[in-house]
Formats: C-alpha cells, structure tokens, sequence
C-alpha cells in the first residue's frame, strides 16, 4: 500500500486583498489507480502505461481479464446545463466526477460514500472492488518504480507554490474572468507519475485540477502554469449565467465569418494567453514567446497573437467586455480566416453522424486533438432537430439508405432548400451555415470515408 499523501496548505495573504484560497497539492493513489485502469483499457491507445505493463509479470490472463471488466462498466453518463448558451459552460460527465471523487475521498469506503447516485450501486460497487483488486499492480508496475523521482518532483511543485504568490495571480485570473469564487472552497492541485515521458496531460473538474508528472520534468514554473491553465478554465467556466448570455451575445452579435469559430478556440485560447503567457511571465520574471505554449498549434497560435491584449486588460485590471471580444475576433479575421478551409482546425470540435463505427475511428486517427466531439450512430429527426443548435463543425456521413436519409437532412436545413444531388453517386457537399458553421454531408455508395476527406476543404 503506497503510504505517500503529500498535502500542503497555503494560506498566502496578497496586498489589497483580505480574502485567500487555500491550495493544496497531492497525490491520490485512489486516483492513479483509476487513471491506470482507463489507460490500460483496451479502448485507451498505445501508450506508455500499456507498454510498462505488457512487459510486466501482470500481464497475464488473471489481470487481462480484470481490465476487460473495467472495460464492461457502463459510467459515461453526463448531462448539459441547457439553461446555459448551448455548448459553452461545461456539463457535468460522470468520469470526470468519480475522477475528483477519488483524489477528495479519504478512503475507498469514503469515495463510495461520495459517489452513491452517480452511477448505478452495482457498476460503483464493481468498480471500488476492481480498484482495490488493481492498486498492488500500479504500486509494483508504476508507482515504486517512479517513488523516488516522483516524491522530489512532487516536493519542488509544493515548494514552489509555497515561496510564490499564487493567490496573487488568482485574483488577476479571476479579476480578468469577471468571476467569482467561494474562498472557502480549496483548490486542489493533485499530481501523478507518468513514466518515460514528456510534456503535460493536465485536466480540471470543478475544484480540482490533474496532471501527470513526466519523469524528465524539472521545470516545476512551467508546470504551474500549467495548473494555473487549469485554473483559468475552471474561472471561465464559473462565471455567472448573465455573464455566459452576455458573453454569447458579443460573439453571435459580432458581424465576422470567423466570429463562431474564433468562439469555439475562445475558451482555450484565453486559458493558454492567462496561464502560460501572463502568469508565467509573472513567475519566471520574463515573457517567453519563442516557445510553444499549447501542445496543439492553433491554440497556441491564436492565444500568442490575442497576449498582447490579454496582458492589457489584466494590467489594467479590466475584465473581458464587448470591446475585447471584438479584437479578439478581428485579430481571428485578421491572421487565421483561413482556418475555416483547415479540416485539422475544423474538426477540432466536431459532431458526426455515421452509422459505421470505422468511420468515428477513423476521426480520431486523422484527427485526434479533439476536446469537443459527438458521435452519433443513426441519422433521425430527434438528433438533427439537436443538431441545428450545435455550433461544432457537422459532419454528416451517410452509407445506407441513401437517398431516404438525404431527403430527412436536406428537410433539417434550409440552406439546403433547392440543393440538388444523385443519391446514387458518390459525392462531398459542404455548406456554410448560417451560424457560421459547416455542414458537411458525404454519401458514399462505392467510395470509403477516407478518401473523401482527403479531398475535402471546403471553400
């Protein structure tokens, strides 16, 4: 059993401001076991845990198949905030809650305790049993093997946060998000070894915000801000109702082609100019903008070129208002209007109708940097009367009853209104919305899905 649990309180007092946020960093074995299972899952792609394991004496029939039962529980419920602009505000996603579940619980009875309700009793009871069943396997494969490296990374993060004014670069997030917090509430920063690697996999839910530790780290700056990142999402996402309505309503309201597009990036594009830009700037004593600051291009790109307007409105302590909504899109018009004929870009966000599976795997190959995606097995009047308020790229693929289902979608939309096709030939039909979105129709009778996007860049 993995005694570590590393917890460090700071309460750390900023000039000008009489209220603080206790922070707290940690390990959470409970978590990391979870975390492990997932990457183990044969769902999961090659990668790194995988690998450690295959090459363990784990990997046999005994173990195998407790992952093939991890595989079989059902826990990916979720459900919207629909009273919130469609598509913004984060829903709620059960795996996400189970995973802050794990890291806040002090004991596996104690997750229990948390989690009743989420999940059915017998997928969560199941679930605790294969965890306990599992954490010796994460102990021997990856957590012993990385012990010593992982408790100094883990030391340098917590020292790090203790010597600097984290609270400080809080307040100017959330002055900067128009925001608000309840003080009472900590933030928990919770870390995990991740094995012959590098970079970050960091993610946050609510209060709390993940990320693997490479081995090869020893920059603990730029893992917090990376963690302030996951700060930032998390401010941006609290914002009250009338400020999401009215943040919609700046973008829906902007004149622009780009301006639904430059929405759609608005989220992260923000998180990496705040977090890896300005408050990394704050914390290494100087800006770095020759680096990369997001793994993905067009994130970095854009939060790169909307910075020196981000650090405006922070300096001057302004929140985000209409006239920054506006430059920001006009710096989108300005330098990157030809992402709208990028299919990479494009399918950043996406959601896609095909009744072939192969076709959904096929999307996460060519494109596999996708935090904002659907996959939708059957083309029906329910699901496109949903689809008509998705603000995402429409990918609609029809292999099957062809020209029945091409008459349903053409009824959906009436851009569509006097289009005229062959049902019975092959064909790519992209049409730009009115909500300043594609549509994208493919009807394959003998040719694949593939070479059709390989083709495809919408004009």
């Amino acid at each position: 059993m993995i005694k570590l649990k590393t917890l460090l309180f700071l309460l750390i007092s900023i000039k000008g401001f009489s209220q603080v946020v206790q922070f707290e960093t940690k390990f959470s074995e409970p978590f990391a076991v979870f975390q492990f299972m997932n990457s183990l899952s044969a769902k999961s792609p090659d990668n790194v845990y995988k690998r450690l394991f295959n090459r363990s004496a784990f990997a046999n029939k005994t173990y195998t198949d407790i992952i093939a039962q991890f595989d079989s529980l059902n826990l990916n419920y979720s459900y919207d905030f629909n009273d919130y602009p469609a598509g913004q505000k984060v829903g709620i996603d059960v795996p996400n809650l189970l995973s802050r579940n794990l890291i806040l619980c002090d004991s596996i009875q104690d997750f229990k305790l948390r989690s009743i309700g989420l999940v059915p009793n017998e997928a969560l009871i199941k679930l605790t049993d294969l965890l306990k069943t599992f954490t010796p396997v994460y102990a021997a494969v990856i957590y012993q093997p990385s012990k010593h490296k992982f408790e100094e990374q883990l030391q340098g993060i917590s020292d790090l946060i203790k010597t600097s004014n984290i609270n400080y670069y809080f307040t100017e997030a959330l002055q900067f998000y128009n925001s608000s917090w309840d003080f009472s509430v900590p933030f928990v920063f919770c870390f995990y070894p991740l094995p012959n690697s590098r970079g970050f996999t960091a993610t946050a839910v609510s209060n709390v915000a993940i990320s693997a530790v490479a081995d090869s780290l020893d920059n603990y700056k730029t893992l917090l801000s990376v963690m302030l990142h996951e700060v930032s999402h998390i401010l941006y996402d609290e914002r009250s109702l009338s400020l999401w309505n009215q943040l919609d309503g700046w973008f829906t309201s902007n004149p622009s082609r780009v301006s639904r597009y430059a929405y759609n990036l608005f989220n992260e594009a923000m998180a990496t100019a705040v977090g890896n830009g300005f408050l990394a700037a704050q914390l290494n004593g100087k800006e770095d903008t020759t680096r990369r600051w997001y793994g993905f291009k067009y994130i970095s790109m854009m939060a790169k070129a909307a910075y020196p307007v981000v650090k405006e409105y922070i300096v001057n302590r302004k929140p985000i208002d209409k006239e920054f909504v506006n430059r920001y899109i006009n710096i989108f018009e300005e330098r990157f209007s030809n992402w709208l004929s990028d299919p990479e870009y494009l399918f950043m966000g996406r959601t896609v109708f095909s009744d072939n599976d192969a076709d959904f795997a096929l999307f996460d190959r060519l494109y596999p940097f996708s935090p904002n995606h659907e996959y939708n097995r059957e083309i029906s009047e329910p699901l496109l009367k949903k689809l008509k308020s998705d603000h995402s790229t429409k990918m609609i693929i029809i292999n099957k009853d062809n020209k029945e289902e091409l008459e349903l979608v053409k009824n959906y939309f009436e851009e569509l209104t006097g289009w005229e096709y062959d049902a019975k030939k092959d064909f790519s039909h992209a049409v730009f919305l009115k909500d300043k979105t594609w549509l994208i129709i493919l009807n394959n009778i003998k040719g694949i899905t593939e070479e059709k996007l390989h083709e495809l860049i919408p004009k």
